[in-house]
């Protein structure tokens, strides 16, 4: 009985070791994450400019009016990706050994005790690991949190990014009255330069085109129609643009906006796309069309999360 005992014992803790090496969390050189800055702490000297960075501003005219910006990969990320994957199968590889050995033991107790013996374990290959997107890796969401600078009439937020080209994700919510919203079905894309702020005012909230009518959608007819009132309000107040208390020396250049196609629901928010904004981004149906050139939009191959039914 004590044998039996310690042999379980010895399983047990072969299989947690096993199993938590697998688990553990993978890094490699990445870039820095997205970091947002508030005036009080630039004024204090908390914060430095720094010129290899990128930096995204936005303004609007309520503090609901936020933002999650998501960097479209490059080759680094790519790569740290990749090499991120070849880590996770080296210590499930390294793991493989105990798992057999815990299998080998169950095999033998279950054929002592006369039970359906369980399956051996498959040695792992690159298919059966995986690592954090690197599509996830570089999101900045500005708002509602950490206000750079605000008076009656705006307000404005700030934050450090690593540079590249960036979409226009959606509204990933931190408070719980607001639920996240993806923007997979159309949005826009802007390019944000190292040693630069790039400027989007107020424009996400000012240029797309609302519906004449409430459309479709969360909750009942009169929350959808005071939600419609409230985005039309906003998207015909005036233009909003740079911030008080930016230091003057720093290079702040206005962001110009592209069509960009479909994504992926990488965090499983509520879907959605952004209304038409003349002269950059159409639809004919549920294609995205680039209004510049009257072009489709090339978009990628759509994944679920849920689960289909064959």
């Amino acid at each position: 009985m004590n044998g039996v005992i310690k042999a379980l014992t010895m399983g047990v803790a072969l299989s947690a070791a096993a199993w938590g090496e697998v688990a553990q969390a993978e890094k490699s050189d990445r870039p820095e994450p997205a970091k947002a800055i508030e005036a009080s702490a630039m004024a204090a000297g908390g914060y430095k400019f720094k010129p290899e960075r990128g930096y995204i501003l936005m303004s609007a005219h309520s503090r609901v009016g936020f933002g999650t910006f998501l960097r479209l990969p490059d080759a680094r990320d790519w790569k740290a990706y990749e090499a991120d994957l070849q880590k996770a199968l080296v210590r499930a590889q390294k793991a493989y050994p105990s798992l057999v050995s815990q299998w080998q033991f169950d095999t033998q107790l279950a054929k002592d005790n006369h039970k359906p013996l369980p399956p051996k374990p498959v040695e792992p290959t690159l298919a059966d690991v995986s690592a954090e997107r690197p599509e996830t890796r570089n999101m900045a969401t500005l708002g509602p949190m950490f206000v750079f600078a605000k008076d009656k009439d705006r307000f404005n937020y700030l934050s450090e990014v690593e540079p590249g080209t960036y979409v226009f994700f959606g509204m990933l919510s931190q408070v719980e009255q607001l639920p996240s919203v993806c923007m997979c079905m159309g949005t826009v894309s802007f390019t944000v330069k190292a040693g630069e702020v790039t400027d989007l005012g107020n424009m996400l909230e000012r240029l797309p085109q609302l519906p004449e009518k409430p459309t479709a959608g969360m909750g009942s007819a009169a929350m959808q129609a005071k939600l419609w009132a409230k985005q039309r309000e906003r998207s015909q107040m005036g233009e909003l643009w740079g911030a008080p208390g930016l230091p003057a020396d720093w290079r702040v250049t206005r962001a110009e906006l592209f069509a960009y196609g479909k994504m992926n629901n990488l965090t499983g928010a509520l879907i959605d796309r952004v209304a038409p904004i003349p002269g950059i981004l159409a639809y004919r149906h549920d294609t995205v069309i680039d209004a510049r050139t009257g072009q489709d939009v090339p978009s990628p191959t759509i994944m679920t999360r849920a689960k289909l039914k064959h």
